[in-house]
């Protein structure tokens, strides 16, 4: 009887031990977006899944990426592969940036353009994920499997409008041919973001789901260049970390002496 008595208690205390070490969804996000953001090497993949609806029309624009980065502090070097399909057409870019230079292929077109360390890194930095807050999480169940982490939750957009502007519709925008000064004559509404990671062994995400919608009413200066004082964008992007921390090397394009300098 009292062996069986210390049993019990042993597998109360370890039950207990175990629940005290397991970080909580806000821990986890929070430490996973620090790690993931100060990679020295980075290779993702990212789709996204655009639609936008203007005058009762809507428009379908799927985006693919791929993009490697080693992200030194001195020289760094990327390269990237992006798709973009819209209204019956395919637009392949390719881009790769390395010594101070950034080149560009598309459409048949292929251009240079200087770029010091410090622009770069900018353009590096602001590409990172929206940063939720940690008690945006609060209360949200996680699951642990093969030492992976995930979980999924519904964040209010609300606070969140200016990041996605600047992270996620910027590209969208310049589509668009939009600026930041358009941008200042919206009114805009984010839906709640439903978003769902996967975080590996080793605190770096994985994979990073985000759902949202937005309605943006323009003023009637803009409405009149897009037709209507109304647009609704929904965006679904999902990312995927390609062996997050693991070195890679990037090889320039035979090609960088057909680059020509862009136009100023």
């Amino acid at each position: 009887m009292k062996k069986t008595f210390a049993l019990i208690l042993t597998a109360i205390m370890l039950l207990t031990l175990a629940s005290c070490g397991t970080k909580d969804a806000g821990t986890l996000y929070t430490e996973a977006m620090e790690k993931t953001g100060t990679l020295e090497y980075m290779h993702a993949k990212i789709n996204m899944d655009y639609s936008i609806e203007v005058s009762g029309v809507t428009m379908d624009m799927p985006m693919t990426i791929e993009t490697r980065i080693h992200n030194s502090a001195e020289a760094p070097v990327m390269d990237m592969d992006m798709t973009v399909s819209m209204m019956g057409m395919e637009v392949a870019t390719a881009a790769y940036y390395a010594d101070n230079t950034a080149y560009t292929e598309a459409m048949g077109t292929k251009t240079k353009v200087t770029m010091d360390p410090a622009e770069f890194k900018k353009l590096f930095e602001e590409s990172n994920e929206v940063a939720f807050a940690k008690e945006d999480f609060e209360g949200v169940e996680v699951t642990k499997e093969d030492g992976k982490y995930s979980f999924s939750t519904v964040i209010s957009g609300e606070a969140y409008t200016e990041q996605l502007m600047e992270s996620v519709m910027s590209g969208l925008m310049e589509n668009l041919g939009l600026s930041e000064a358009d941008a200042a004559d919206m009114n805009i509404t984010v839906s709640d973001i439903d978003l769902s990671v996967v975080i590996n062994e080793d605190g770096y995400f994985e994979k990073y789901d985000m759902i949202f919608d937005m309605d943006i009413t323009v003023s009637e200066e803009l409405s009149a260049v897009l037709g209507s004082g109304n647009m609704k964008f929904h965006c679904d992007m999902k990312t995927e970390y390609i062996n997050p921390g693991e070195s890679f090397t990037i090889e320039a394009p035979a090609d960088l002496d057909s680059y020509t300098e862009a136009a100023a």
